[in-house]
Order: structure tokens, then C-alpha cells, then sequence
């Protein structure tokens, strides 16, 4: 899935929460405790009332299996070469707002750029997507 977002007007409050979350995500990773993870993983299954509104139960295995996928795709990272390069937001047709981050990083030696999308839920922002 890709997720174009715009830069535009955005609160100073919003983009440090979610570079905060951002940030913790990376530490849980480091841990080696997927299971804490699940709180900043959106949930995007099959049941409507819970898509793109609630995050995801690690005791689920469905939803364990995504949180894993995130996890896996984070552990490795080295916390000091990431760099945030761009906060973007993008207002979805329902009305919620997706908040991006365009991050530059090291991985073995090489540099990679991502894009990590968010969505705010339960007062937190939770990974809605990666690019």
C-alpha cells in the first residue's frame, strides 16, 4: 500500500508526538520485546468497527504476525544514524488526519530512506503504514 502524503500547516505539538512515537517504537524494537509493540501498531483486519481505529493485540495471531513484520523491520537499526527529514499530514476522506515522517537512515552501510505514516488513536500515534 502507498500513502502519498502533503506538506502543509501542522501543529508543532503533532509533529513532536509522533517523532516521539517514532522514537519509541525504535526502542521497544531494540529490546527484543515485540509484544510491547502492539500498541503503536494500528489495526488493519478484517473487523470494520476495529480498522484504522483501535491498534493491534499481540495475543491475536493474526495481529501478531504484523506486529512482528514492523518489529522485524525496525530491531536492526542503529538509533544513531536516523535522521527525520520531512513531518508531512494528509486528511483521509473520513475525515482523520494520517501524519508522515520521511526518515533517512544507515542499514549495513547504506543508506535508506522510508516513509512511515501514523494515525492517532487513544491519544497516541500508532504506525498506520510503511513506504
Amino acid at each position: 500500500m502507498t500513502i502519498s502524503l502533503s506538506t502543509n500547516a501542522w501543529s508543532q505539538n503533532d509533529s513532536t508526538a509522533v517523532a516521539e512515537s517514532f522514537q519509541k517504537v525504535l526502542e521497544i524494537c531494540q529490546s527484543k520485546s515485540a509484544a510491547d509493540l502492539a500498541p503503536y501498531v494500528v489495526y488493519r483486519g478484517p473487523d470494520k468497527e476495529r480498522n484504522g481505529k483501535d491498534v493491534c493485540n499481540y495475543t491475536n495471531e493474526q495481529e501478531k504476525q504484523e506486529i512482528n513484520t514492523i518489529f522485524s523491520q525496525f530491531k536492526d537499526w542503529d538509533l544513531t544514524t536516523y535522521k527525520i527529514k520531512e513531518y508531512m499530514t494528509q486528511k483521509k476522506s473520513n475525515g482523520t488526519m494520517l501524519h508522515g515522517l520521511s526518515i533517512s537512515y544507515q542499514l549495513d552501510g547504506e543508506s535508506k530512506e522510508i516513509l512511515v505514516a501514523f494515525l492517532k488513536i487513544n491519544e497516541n500515534y500508532a504506525i498506520m503504514d510503511i513506504d
